[in-house]
């Protein structure tokens, strides 16, 4: 019974190490985009449209840099049109925002001419459901941890 409550104590110890050794893994990574042109062009019945598009991956930063344009800049959610940064444009702009959730991303540009514009993604952290989840295994194990260490020594 000793050796089996040992064996117990031993993978919650593990596990709680474990996921304080895997959390911050991704933290020093970055993603960096060439700069790449984008503008918007409306005519009498045409519309011409160039983003720049980006999938990331996880919250994180994004550091942003652009230039040769007059006009609003945005930064939102392919999919739910959310806008997560939205500033006015005058020759050049460097800016830095909190992407608040992992999706893909685009900058549209509306204004006179066209902008260059690129991107380094830093700062990576897990989204929120999967800290939630990670604190409730701590919780859980700490709770299964000391009903344990009570019960051995106890």
């Amino acid at each position: 019974m000793k050796r089996f409550l040992a064996g117990i104590l031993l993978s919650l110890i593990l596990s709680a190490l474990a996921l304080a050794a895997v959390y911050p893994l991704k933290s020093g990574a970055s993603i960096t985009t060439p700069p790449v042109r984008v503008s918007r062009a409306e005519g009498s019945n045409y519309t011409v449209h160039n983003s720049l598009s980006l999938h990331i991956p996880a919250w994180s930063r994004v550091n942003l840099t652009c230039g040769d344009g007059t006009g609003e800049l945005y930064v939102y959610n392919v999919f739910t049109g959310k806008v997560v940064f939205k500033a006015p444009i005058y020759g050049s702009l460097k800016a830095s925002f909190p992407v608040p959730y992992e999706g893909t991303y685009s900058i549209d540009f509306r204004g006179n001419g066209s902008a260059t514009c690129s991107l380094v993604v830093t700062d990576f952290h897990a989204p929120l459901k999967t800290q939630k989840r990670y604190s409730l295994i701590g919780i859980l194990s700490s709770v299964l941890l000391s009903l344990l260490l009570w019960r051995w020594y106890g």
